[in-house]
């Protein structure tokens, strides 16, 4: 089952990711290997958007289940 429809079967939201430094995401505009090595957190980036979503868009949501992050 697709994972739009995986969630909608268990009343769930689906949530992806972009993470920072990769497309259009390259915060305070720097791009330099410095900038990587301070602000490129894989967890940091996780948890802020586990917080995000359960207090501003699903204060609701009660569970989460993260896939990847590598």
């Amino acid at each position: 089952m697709l994972r739009g429809g995986l969630a909608k079967a268990l009343r769930a939201v689906a949530v992806c990711s972009q993470h920072r430094y990769f497309g259009d995401s390259i915060p305070r505009g720097d791009s330099t290997t410095a900038a990587l090595v301070r602000y490129m957190s894989v967890l940091a980036d996780i948890v802020a958007l586990i917080h995000h979503v359960r207090g501003s868009l699903y204060p609701a949501v009660n569970a989460t289940v993260v896939q990847g992050g590598s």
